[in-house]
């Protein structure tokens, strides 16, 4: 069976993603759908809404870059709110409903948003994702970094306390013998 592009053969269900994808030089470069799905649902929804503004830049559509990147940012918001009130009030305390949160993100940001400002019918090449994937592994350990230093200071302030507080108290008894 031939793809649409008539570059290569599809494979059935394994490139559902890339039907469109080329090997024609003159098409522009672009990242594929699968590679937004994965971003937005490894990253979050903002992931995968930059890669597809990046996307949309080359389309030429200024609008279609703000409107993605506002949903990207609101629904990234919404899906972490919701995942605390779910930890919150549920027995649920896994991370499997902020990936839920993540895949559906991905899902909107390919069937509404591509199709809008970049269209269904669009033949491109695969962009590669090495640079992407690079800048948000780092951002991710740099959170994660960030999370245990300022975990361990906030312990470390916290036993200072307790210490100064505990010396405070052993100061005041050995002033005044009659408080105890």
């Amino acid at each position: 069976m031939e793809s649409k592009t008539g570059n290569r053969p599809s494979q059935g269900w394994r490139y559902q993603w890339s039907d469109n994808v080329t090997f024609d030089p003159a098409a522009p470069s672009l990242f594929s759908e699968q590679v937004i799905w994965f971003f937005s649902f490894l990253f979050g929804t903002i992931a995968g809404a930059a890669l597809l503004a990046v996307n949309i830049s080359r389309a030429k559509e200024k609008v279609g870059i703000i409107w993605v990147l506002l949903f990207g940012f609101i629904y990234f918001i919404g899906s972490v709110l919701a995942y605390k009130a779910i930890i919150a009030y549920s027995v649920i305390q896994s991370v499997g409903p902020l990936f839920f949160f993540n895949a559906v993100g991905g899902v909107i940001l390919n069937k509404f948003f591509w199709k809008k400002y970049i269209g269904v019918e669009t033949e491109y090449r695969a962009k590669p994702f090495w640079i992407p994937l690079a800048i948000c592994a780092f951002l991710v350990g740099m959170a994660l970094i960030g999370r245990y230093v300022t975990d361990n200071i906030y312990n470390q302030f916290q036993d200072k306390a307790r210490e100064l507080k505990q010396s405070q108290s052993n100061m005041d008894s050995a002033i005044d013998p009659l408080h105890r």
